[in-house]
């Protein structure tokens, strides 16, 4: 989640300008806590391999995250 910040300020900074595509935003990163914070709520037990919803979110935005970082750099390689 921080590379794919940190990668979006660093396009800006090179003078492409802000950066906010790719598979996990921060809009979508903020729709989904929202969701997984209600489910836990209501349902705090492991629901796979001994995780909670909320660590099964932690792993999808740290794969994701990285895949996002990952497209911005490449989108910004490219306008270079």
């Amino acid at each position: 989640v921080l590379m794919t910040s940190y990668m979006g300020t660093q396009i800006q900074a090179v003078g492409i300008g802000r950066e906010y595509g790719g598979l996990l935003g921060r809009a979508d990163r903020l729709a989904l806590m929202g969701v997984v914070g209600l489910v836990a709520a209501v349902y705090a037990a492991p629901v796979v391999a001994g995780y909670s919803v909320v660590g099964l979110l932690l792993a999808l935005f740290a794969a994701v995250g990285h895949l996002t970082a990952v497209q911005r750099f490449l989108g910004a390689w490219r306008d270079l």
